[in-house]
Formats: C-alpha cells, structure tokens, sequence
C-alpha cells in the first residue's frame, strides 16, 4: 500500500498533487499495489498515468465536489487530455470523484487497460467524455472493463463512450450507471461487441440515452438489462443499422404516446437483427424500409416488433 500523503500531496485544491500521485502509482513497481488518497482535493495540471497494475482508491464518493469526506481529482483549466489513464491491465479506480476547473477540455477517465475498471465514483464537469473505454487508432486490448456504481454527469460530451478501432473492448460490463445531463448520448456503444448493461439510467442528455451504432455491419450482441430511460432530446434509443444482434429486456423506454417522436428506439429491423423484449407496450418504430419512419399507431409497430423477431 502506498499512501500519497507519503509522496507530499498537498489535497487542498490549490497545489499541484500530479507529481506526487504519479510517483506513488510508480513507487509500486511492477508487481503493483494500491495507492490510497486521504480525503481532500487533489488538483492535477496533466493527466494521472496508471501504467503498472494498480488500485487507485478514495474514500466516500459521490457526485458532486462538496460530498462529505470525498476525494476529488480536480483538473485544472488548462488541461486538454483525461484526467486519469488506466494504460495497465488490472488497473481500478475508487470513491473519486473526478471534476473540473471551468475552462478544461478533454475527458475525464480513459481506459486502455485489459480488466479496467471503475467502481463507485462520479465524473462530472469535463470538457469532453465522462468515461472514455478503448482507443480511436492502433491495437489495444481493453476488454472485459467494468463499471459499478458510476455517475456521469453534465460532461461536454457523451457520458460514457465504448469504442475500439480494434475491436477489443469487448466482453465488459456497467451496473448501476447513470449518465444523465451531458452535451451528447447518455451511453454510447460504437465498434464494441458482447458488453453487458445492467439497471442503467440515461436520462437528459443532449443526444440520444442509448446509442449503438457501426460503420459497418457488425454482429455487436450487446445486451441491455433493466434500468430506465428518458427525457433525452435526440431520442431514448438509436441503433443503427450496421449495429446487429443487440438485446434488450425491459430497458424503461418511457410510455408516452403524446411524445412519441422524442421518446422512441429507432431501428432498422431489415438490417439489425436486434432483438427487444418488453414486459408491457413500449414505442419502437423503424426508420428502415419495414413501415417507413414514424409510425403513429399501435397494430403497425407492433407488427414492426414481429419482423424484428421480438417476443
């Protein structure tokens, strides 16, 4: 165990906490360990690097700054990059809370590990993504991540964005998720197969809640368990038409006829093979070629629902 308080970090929001965080993840060497922050505010001017496997672990949690006893990585203004990278595999990050100084860009937390994970922490304020899983170019594994208890919220882009230009970021799972409040989709899932969403909320975002997309069609079998989703000003649900073989039971697409337009899942049932299943009437309708777009009345998406195969 290795205890930042040890390696001279201030955490009083004013000083600059990097060097002493990022010698303590390196004191631990390859074998790793945990480096544990006291409660305070640790004000960082470049990004947190955990590049041997270790557990970087707070106390508290929460979402906001203000939370009682919480550990809060603040970025500072000037920083274009996340605030935190897990680039090792087996890495986790706990009860932070990872905010920001008004003017940051960049994301907050970024995976690029094999087995990363987050566990009962909040990012919010970012410049750009909340949590950003695998990588835009190049060939790294970053699958079977996972986030429990996490809050994303009021970031400058989506909450939670997976994708991997390599397609691995694959085989992860998020519980208990909430991603409310952003600039762009609430959860994003774009070149990621076979990911596991349990009792996730995306509601108020700026974007659609859940958007599944490919650039081409990709069997993505993802699965999307429970949770709720609403509010959302593109619309609750998109999958696109290259994105194949998702599933979803009972994921809470809110009931409202009277905003059908503003509170659908768009689909392609022609190319999507996605499947849906529902405990009660939800409102799905195609934008493909099987009923054109919008359809107004019960009989005609639910025959849409047939041709989906949905039960």
């Amino acid at each position: 165990v290795s205890q930042s308080r040890y390696k001279e970090a201030v955490g009083d929001g004013v000083a600059d906490d990097t060097a002493a965080i990022q010698a303590a993840i390196t004191a631990l060497g390859a074998n790793g360990g945990v480096v544990n922050l006291s409660p305070g505010t640790y004000r960082i001017t470049s990004r947190i690097n955990m590049n041997t496997r270790c557990i970087l672990r707070g106390v508290g949690g929460g979402e906001t700054t203000g939370a009682i006893g919480a550990v809060v990585v603040l970025k500072a203004a000037t920083m274009t990059t996340e605030a935190i990278l897990i680039s090792s595999a087996c890495c986790r990050i706990e009860n932070i809370v990872v905010s920001g100084e008004a003017g940051k860009t960049g994301n907050g937390i970024t995976i690029e590990g094999n087995a990363g994970g987050v566990s009962n922490c909040a990012v919010s304020t970012m410049g750009g993504i909340g949590i950003r899983i695998g990588e835009d170019s190049g060939s790294i594994n970053c699958n079977s991540w996972s986030l429990r208890d996490v809050t994303c919220r009021n970031n400058g882009s989506h909450g939670i964005y997976i994708h991997s230009s390599s397609n691995n970021a694959n085989a992860g799972v998020a519980v208990r998720v909430n991603c409310s409040n952003n600039s762009g989709d609430g959860i994003r899932n774009k070149l990621a197969d076979k990911n596991t969403y349990v009792g996730c909320l995306t509601e108020g975002n700026t974007g659609y809640g859940w958007h599944f997309l490919n650039d081409s069609n990709h069997i993505a079998a993802n699965t999307v368990i429970g949770g709720d989703t609403e509010g959302n000003t593109a619309g609750n649900v998109f999958v696109n038409i290259h994105s194949w073989y998702n599933t979803f039971i009972n994921p809470g697409i809110l009931e409202d006829t009277a905003t059908f337009t503003k509170n659908t899942t768009v689909i392609n049932p022609a190319f999507g093979r996605n499947r849906f299943v529902s405990g009660g009437t939800a409102e799905w309708f195609s934008n493909g070629p099987v009923g054109g777009s919008g359809l107004a009345d019960t009989t005609e998406y639910m025959s849409v629902y047939d041709q989906c195969g949905v039960s």
